[in-house]
C-alpha cells in the first residue's frame, strides 16, 4: 500500500512542477508595477521674501500642482532659463483658484513651452489670475498655445499686473471662441511695458481677437490700462479683430502702445484696435 502510494506521487511530481516553473517564469516576466513620482518641490517657501526658486519644467509642473489646488498666494521666481520642451503644461491658475501671488521672471525665458487644450477656457502659461497677482520679467518664447475662449501665450484671463514681459511663438484659437489674444485673453488689470511677436490665429468664428490682447476690459471700480506695449504678429479671426487689441471696452485705456503686424478679418478690424464699444 505505501509502495502504490510512493508511485502515485512520484507520477504526478514533473507535472506539479511543470506547472510550478511556467507560473515562476510568468511571474518574472510580467513588468513591475509603474509608479510615477511627484514633481520635486523647487527650493524656497514660497514667501515674499523667500520665493519658490524655478530652474526646471518639472518646478513649473509642481508650482501649477500647487496652485490649482488651492495655494494660490505662493510666490515664485525663475533662477535660469527654462526649456519646457516636452512638459504637458497645465495653465497656472483657474476660475476656481485663480493665482494670486508674484511670479518674477528676473528677466529669464521659457521656450518651448506648448499647451494643447482646444476644448478649455482660460488657458495660457497662467490660466486665471486675481487682482492682486503680478507677473514680471517674464520671457516666453516659442511658445505654442491652442485654446477655447479666453486664451493667450502669458495668461488666459488677467486681473492683476503684468509688466516687462514679452511672447513669441504661435496662438490659436478653437472654434466659436472668445477673447484671445498674443499676450493675454482677457486684460481686466494692468499691462505695462510689455510685447507680443506671437501670430494669432482666430477660427473663423472667433471674436475679439488682437495681437497683444483680444479683449480690455474694465469696471466702475478699476480701469484695465495698457500702456507702453506692442505687438508685432499677423492677427486673424472673424470680427472685433485688432493688431493690438481685439475689443477695448469701457473703462479700458491703452496708451503710448503700438502694432504693426497684418490684421485680418470680416467685421470691426482694426491696425490698432478692432472695436471699441462701451460696455
Amino acid at each position: 500500500m505505501i509502495l502504490n502510494m510512493i508511485r502515485k506521487i512520484m507520477k504526478s511530481f514533473p507535472k506539479a512542477f511543470a506547472t510550478l516553473t511556467a507560473l515562476t517564469m510568468i511571474f518574472a516576466a510580467a513588468p513591475p508595477s509603474q509608479t510615477f513620482a511627484a514633481p520635486v518641490a523647487p527650493s524656497g517657501s514660497g514667501t515674499v521674501s523667500d520665493p519658490y526658486v524655478l530652474v526646471s519644467k518639472e518646478h513649473i509642473e509642481w508650482l501649477s500642482n500647487k496652485v490649482n489646488k488651492g495655494d494660490v498666494s505662493v510666490n515664485a521666481k525663475l533662477g535660469s532659463d527654462i526649456d519646457a520642451a516636452g512638459l504637458k503644461h497645465d495653465p497656472i491658475g483657474t476660475s476656481e483658484h485663480p493665482f494670486n501671488g508674484l511670479f518674477d521672471g528676473r528677466g529669464y525665458r521659457i521656450s518651448n513651452l506648448k499647451i494643447d487644450k482646444s476644448s478649455s477656457n482660460n488657458v495660457g502659461f497662467f490660466g486665471y489670475t486675481d487682482e492682486d497677482s503680478v507677473i514680471k520679467n517674464l520671457g516666453l518664447e516659442n511658445a505654442t498655445v491652442l485654446g477655447a475662449s479666453f486664451t493667450g501665450a502669458l495668461a488666459g484671463r488677467s486681473y492683476g499686473m503684468i509688466e516687462n514681459c514679452y511672447t513669441t511663438g504661435i496662438v490659436t484659437a478653437a472654434y466659436n471662441s472668445i477673447n484671445v489674444g498674443g499676450l493675454a485673453g482677457n486684460n481686466h488689470g494692468t499691462i505695462d511695458n510689455s510685447y507680443s511677436k506671437a501670430n494669432v490665429k482666430g477660427s473663423p468664428t472667433s471674436d475679439r481677437v488682437g495681437g497683444l490682447v483680444g479683449q480690455n476690459a474694465g469696471t466702475p471700480d478699476r480701469t484695465a490700462e495698457i500702456s507702453y506695449s506692442s505687438a508685432e504678429g499677423a492677427v486673424s479671426g472673424s470680427g472685433k479683430v485688432g493688431g493690438l487689441v481685439g475689443e477695448n471696452c469701457s473703462f479700458g485705456s491703452v496708451t503710448d502702445s503700438t502694432a504693426s503686424g497684418e490684421v485680418s478679418g470680416r467685421d470691426f478690424v482694426g491696425k490698432l484696435i478692432g472695436r471699441i464699444v462701451p460696455w
